[in-house]
């Protein structure tokens, strides 16, 4: 993670941070959200890859941390967005809804008991 590129001011990156994820429209919190990258860059991949010294075949580079490739995300859509593009992210979101939402609404009932515990 310290090989890639970061082109953002820490301002402009703190700034983002305290918008509401973009996905899911949750505030952030007193930590802020997470950042997340938007598009492969297939053109900036190979240096990527030279940076790394690790880079494997089939790895995707998300691009650099800058304005124009970056949105706030809360933890989770962050995590469950891994390295996919967001319309990819949306797509596999719509097929969970569609097709667990037993599963969905039990996992939120076991969420919130975890929330309210916290408090």
């Amino acid at each position: 993670m310290a090989d890639l590129p970061f082109e953002i001011s820490n301002t402009k990156a703190c700034a983002l941070m305290r918008e509401a994820c973009s996905f899911c429209g949750s505030a952030a919190g007193l930590d802020g959200n997470g950042l997340t990258r938007l598009r492969i860059w297939p053109e900036r991949l190979e240096a990527a890859r030279k940076l790394n010294k690790k880079g494997k075949e089939g790895k995707q580079y998300m691009g650099p941390f800058c304005t124009e490739n970056l949105k706030p995300a809360c933890g989770r859509c962050n995590l469950m967005k891994g390295a996919r593009i967001p319309q990819g992210y949306v797509e596999s979101c719509r097929h969970i809804a569609t097709f667990r939402k037993d599963s969905i609404k039990a996992w939120i009932k076991d969420d919130q008991k975890i929330s309210n515990k916290k408090k």
